[in-house]
């Protein structure tokens, strides 16, 4: 779950979070963009106590205390939109389930480790080498806005695979291999002419 990034108030003894507002929570750590608006709902409840958990109000707390696996199967069906996805989410969730809900808490970090938008937005202006960045139109983890601003911000080459959801390296890598191919040797012949 590399996506995370939160803020912890105050730790059990074991270090755990006791109180987390993520901010970016399952979306990427480079806030340039708005994020979907189910998943900006579901961070502001993080803490709160839901009597059902329907689609991403399982971005919480409890449920994930109490029910990690459905949570994690909810997420992995979201990183891969596309059709006949199940071998993917399988092996992502049998990746998951290998941890356990209160170390995925402990991940979430705290206020002094927050990448800002304003952080964000300076690191990606200080790229100075060729870059690419590639995004699938149905990703719906990261909206392409974050993508696009990303690509802008950095100058890179955008590449947005049609159909693609959050993993399209997974899904379609040879595609996805083809585009690096390409980028990496045009990126070599402008540097070397």
């Amino acid at each position: 779950m590399c996506h995370k990034v939160g803020r912890g108030r105050s730790r059990s003894p074991s270090g755990i979070p006791t109180e987390s507002t993520p901010q970016c929570s399952s979306r990427p750590n480079a806030p340039l963009a708005a994020e979907h608006a189910e998943c900006v709902a579901a961070d502001e409840r993080f803490n709160d106590v839901h009597a059902s958990h329907d689609g991403w109000s399982k971005w919480n707390r409890h449920y994930w205390l109490s029910n990690f696996h459905d949570f994690l199967r909810f997420f992995f069906s979201q990183c891969f939109t596309e059709p006949d996805s199940q071998e993917q989410i399988d092996h992502f969730f049998d990746m998951g389930a290998q941890t356990t809900p209160e170390a995925l808490l402990a991940s979430l970090g705290t206020d002094a480790n927050q990448l800002t938008a304003e952080l964000a937005s300076s690191y990606a202006r200080r790229v100075r080498c060729p870059s690419l960045v590639i995004h699938g139109d149905q990703d719906a983890i990261t909206p392409l806005a974050r993508g696009e601003e990303l690509a802008r911000l950095a100058g890179s080459e955008l590449i947005v695979m049609a159909g693609s959801g959050h993993e399209p390296q997974c899904r379609n890598h040879e595609v996805v291999n083809a585009h690096i191919n390409s980028f990496l040797e045009t990126a070599n012949v402008r540097r070397h002419p």
